[in-house]
Parts: C-alpha cells; sequence; structure tokens
C-alpha cells in the first residue's frame, strides 16, 4: 500500500483518520452530487469510547447503572455512570459489538474525565479503555437513535445531508433523554435527570459505583429536584446555566437546549414559572 496512492473514488491517504476522512467527504464534490441515501445527520459532539478485554462486561458491571450482561451488538442500551455520591458523571447508550468490547457513546466533553476516571479501577482489570474518536462516527435519526460507522463507505450510507442534528437534538429533548456534558456532570442523581424512567437504572443487578444511593433516592427517599421539558425565548442558554425565579432566587440548571426552543432542566418540584436565565425566558412545554 503506498501512502500517496489514490483514486477519484477514494481520494484519502490510509495515514489520515476516519474523522478527517469524513469531514472531507462531507465538504466535497462527490458529497455534493450524491443523492442523499440515508435518514441520518453527523453528530461531531458524540463520542465512542471502548472497553476491550476478556472481563469488560464484568468490569463495567461494577460500573454503569444498565445492567451490562444484557448488552448485545444490535440494542444499544441507556446508561449512567455514577461516583460514589450517586452523582451521574455521564451517561448515553453502550452496545456490545463483541464479546470481549463493550462500546459507550457520551458527550465528547467528557472523554478526557472519563479516561482519568477508570484509569486507577482499570489497572486490576483484564480491560483497557480507548477512545475512538477518530475512528468512529457516531449518527444520529429518528427514534432518536444512534448509530456507530467505522467506515466511510457505511457512513456515507447512513448520511442524509438534509437531516440537521439540530432537528435530532430537538427529538431528543422532545423524549426527555437528557445528555450530560462536562457543565453538568457530577451534579445530579440518575432520578433527577430522568434516567430510570428510560431504562438507564437497573435494580435488580449487583452493586455498581453509587448504586446505594440512587437506590435509596428511589425507594426510600424523595428527589426535590427533577427533569422538566422546558421552552425558552431568547438568546440559547448554554448546559449548566442557572435558572432563577421571578424573585430572583435558584429554582433550576438548565442540561440541553436545542436551536427550535426546546429545552431540559432539572427543575425544583415547587419552583414558580417562567424561569429566567439573564435574558432568556423559560416555560414549561405542554
Amino acid at each position: 500500500c503506498s501512502h500517496g496512492s489514490t483514486t477519484a473514488k477514494q481520494p484519502f491517504s490510509y495515514m489520515t483518520t476516519l474523522r478527517d476522512q469524513w469531514l472531507s467527504y462531507m465538504t466535497g464534490a462527490e458529497a455534493r452530487s450524491e443523492r442523499a441515501a440515508g435518514d441520518s445527520c453527523y453528530l461531531p459532539e458524540l463520542c465512542v469510547m471502548a472497553f476491550t478485554g476478556t472481563d469488560a462486561r464484568e468490569f463495567l458491571q461494577g460500573y454503569l447503572t444498565c445492567d451490562t450482561e444484557t448488552l448485545t451488538a444490535d440494542w444499544q442500551q441507556t446508561f449512567a455512570l455514577c461516583n460514589l455520591k450517586g452523582r451521574v458523571l455521564a451517561n448515553g447508550w453502550c452496545a456490545s459489538p463483541s464479546d470481549d468490547t463493550v462500546e459507550i457513546i457520551v458527550h465528547e466533553s467528557l472523554t478526557s474525565m472519563l479516561a482519568e476516571f477508570f484509569k486507577p479501577y482499570l489497572m486490576f482489570a483484564k480491560t483497557e479503555l480507548t477512545s475512538r474518536a477518530n475512528d468512529a462516527l457516531v449518527f444520529g435519526a429518528d427514534g432518536p437513535r444512534v448509530s456507530v460507522h467505522s467506515e466511510l463507505d457505511s457512513a456515507r450510507a447512513a448520511w442524509n445531508p438534509d437531516a440537521k442534528p439540530g432537528t435530532w437534538q430537538a427529538n431528543l429533548i422532545e423524549s426527555g433523554i437528557c445528555l450530560v456534558t462536562a457543565a453538568t456532570s457530577a451534579s445530579f442523581l440518575p432520578q433527577m435527570l430522568g434516567l430510570e424512567e428510560i431504562g438507564a437504572v437497573s435494580f435488580d443487578k449487583g452493586c455498581y459505583l453509587g448504586q446505594e444511593v440512587v437506590a435509596r433516592a428511589q425507594h426510600r427517599g424523595t428527589v426535590k429536584r427533577r427533569l422538566q421539558r422546558l421552552r425558552w425565548q431568547g438568546g440559547e442558554p448554554p448546559a449548566g446555566a442557572t435558572l432563577r425565579a421571578a424573585d430572583g432566587r435558584t429554582a433550576g440548571t438548565l442540561i440541553n437546549a436545542a436551536s427550535n426552543g426546546a429545552a431540559l432542566g432539572v427543575v425544583a418540584n415547587d419552583a414558580s414559572y417562567p424561569l429566567q436565565e439573564r435574558d432568556t425566558v423559560l416555560t414549561q412545554a405542554g
């Protein structure tokens, strides 16, 4: 294989990453001339991290809130990773493309933190953690669903240039599914984010990091702040922004927002609306 060899249909050096190839393809003449084939949009803000080893599933069973023993290649499971205090460090989707591999899909702002978090625990496991930021592309479609593509041809078949990431994000919000980012990591219990309602938390599996706190909140406690669907008017509020009531008191935190005016926030159960984030007004979604 020659470093400089190219063809009209494959104009990329094998030394470039898949992400580089994809970005080049998206802006190239070939992409503009092809008719849309898929129904998916490219989501560069999402990243795949792979746990590979003979005990990958067993290792993650002690950390993720979902039951990793039930993972398959064909079924993506929502999950959360908590700290000792039961606060969600990251959440997203996971699957097991092979017996010795578990892949998680998270917001890209969390990847460095997750690598550092797992580093001491992996020293005693037969599992390795690698980021697939450069050789795996994440796409979003209706549902909302996500898919992972490791080859350029596969990504091309899935991509619809008319499908917009903002629409996928709005669908995610309308479905009540939030995504933790660096701005909101380690701040909320899974129940505050509604993760138990979308099947991201198994209350039947064994122990995992933060499980005692999560179980107590589910069976004995009262969660005083919960995820709410909101509508915003004004400037798009950033993740992690403080939401205030009319009297200026803190009422919640903005988790995700979409360009169409939809948003998700963790809001006090007794909060009075509308809420405000600087010049942005937020009301409860119908």
